[in-house]
């Protein structure tokens, strides 16, 4: 019998890039999609569209006459992973 042990999300994972250990918080991660799910699709395209949108209407000024209303979703993505990704921790 294989027994799956269900990962708490006060529970932290941890990875390791170019030798640093860094934790994740699964519940932040949790709290960052539910926050993204109040205002745009959190499926693998939905993120994909989003930083495509970003790209084509900041970065290549696409449209140089879009509104804030347009770019409201963007920004708050934006806003919404720079609060995830400074949850990012090094683990000593």
């Amino acid at each position: 019998m294989i027994v799956e042990r269900k990962r708490s999300l006060e529970e932290n994972q941890t990875v390791n890039v170019n030798g640093v250990d860094f934790g994740i918080s699964l519940k932040e991660l949790k709290e960052f999609l539910e926050h993204c799910s109040s205002f745009m699709d959190i499926t693998k395209d939905g993120f994909e569209t989003m930083i495509n949108s970003i790209s084509d209407s900041v970065v290549d000024n696409e449209n140089p006459e879009i509104t804030i209303e347009e770019l409201r979703p963007q920004l708050k993505f934006m806003r919404e992973l720079n609060l995830f990704l400074k949850t990012i921790y090094v683990v000593n």
